[in-house]
């Protein structure tokens, strides 16, 4: 990680990140790659672990998961987090 490369930070205690600038130890963060728009890259952190926690607390190995309408990011992940986890 350099000066100028996108970052998201890992931690959850950071206090807010609505800002261009901020000092975080360099093992807080994860260098965003180049293929991720800044649109993708702003919900890594929100919605791959809203649908996990959904995953996880209200479904079982071998569930089938049924979305209706699932065209956002969260829906994206469910679909794909859920598979990974043995859901159908």
């Amino acid at each position: 990680i350099k000066p100028g490369d996108r970052v998201i930070p890992l931690a959850n205690d950071i206090g807010g990140t609505w800002c261009t600038e901020q000092d975080f130890p360099i093992r807080q963060l994860y260098k965003v790659p180049p293929n991720i728009n800044d649109e993708r890259a702003a919900t890594l952190r929100i919605n791959p672990g809203t649908a996990l926690r959904m995953l996880e607390d209200y479904t079982a190995c071998g569930d089938l998961v049924v979305q209706s309408a699932a065209n956002g990011q969260v829906g994206v992940a469910v679909s794909e987090l859920g598979r990974a986890m043995g859901r159908e």
